[in-house]
C-alpha cells in the first residue's frame, strides 16, 4: 500500500508472488489471477528480476492445482529467464518444478534427470531448504517406480539436512539473549 501511495513499484511483483506462493502453501489455490497481475506488473515496475519469482509461483501453483503441463512450461520459462544470467539456484529451481511437473505426469525418466540436475546446482551452491525439497521429490519419485532403498537414500538425505539445519539454530550465537 505505501508502495503504491508513493508510485514505487519495484518490489511490488515480488511481494505479490510471495503472498500467493505463501498462500499456495497453506492450501488456498486462489492465487493465479494475482500470480499474473504480478507478472504483468513487471512492465510496469521495470522489475525484470521479479519475474522469476512469479514464475517459480506460477510453477507451484499449477502443480498443486492439478495441471503439471502448466507447471512444466512455467519451470520451462523459469528456467529460460535464469539461463542468460547464470543463476544457478534459479536454474535448479526451473529444474525442480520441471521435475516435479514430469514426476506428476509419471514420466519418470525425464523427472528424475531434472530433479537430479537440481541437486547438483542446489549441492554447488549449498541451498539445504532446495536440496530437501528435490531430494523429497525423488524419494517420491522413487516411491513410485519401486525402488526402496533409493527411498531411503533420500530420506536420509533428507534426515541429514534437517540434524545440519538443527544444529545451527541451537548453536550459542542463536541462543545468545534468549531464555534456555
Amino acid at each position: 500500500e505505501v508502495a503504491a501511495e508513493v508510485k514505487v513499484h519495484f518490489w511490488h511483483p515480488r511481494l505479490k508472488a510471495n503472498l500467493a506462493i505463501d498462500r499456495i502453501r497453506q492450501g488456498q489455490l486462489d492465487v493465479e489471477d494475482d500470480l499474473l497481475e504480478a507478472l504483468t506488473s513487471i512492465g510496469i515496475s521495470g522489475a525484470v528480476y521479479h519475474e522469476v519469482r512469479c514464475l517459480e509461483g506460477l510453477a507451484e501453483f499449477y502443480l498443486a492445482a492439478g495441471n503439471p503441463q502448466e507447471a512444466r512450461e512455467h519451470g520451462e520459462y523459469l528456467l529460460a529467464a535464469a539461463t542468460p544470467g547464470a543463476h544457478r539456484e534459479l536454474i535448479a529451481q526451473a529444474h525442480r518444478w520441471r521435475g516435479e511437473a514430469l514426476l506428476a505426469v509419471e514420466d519418470y525418466t525425464a523427472a528424475e534427470s531434472a530433479l537430479q540436475e537440481a541437486l547438483n546446482l542446489s549441492q554447488q551452491i549449498t541451498r539445504p531448504r532446495l536440496a530437501w525439497d528435490i531430494h523429497g521429490a525423488l524419494a517420491r519419485l522413487f516411491r513410485a517406480t519401486g525402488n526402496e532403498p533409493a527411498v531411503e537414500t533420500q530420506e536420509a538425505r533428507i534426515a541429514e539436512i534437517v540434524d545440519t539445519l538443527v544444529q545451527n539454530l541451537t548453536g550459542t550465537k542463536w541462543r545468545t539473549g534468549l531464555p534456555l
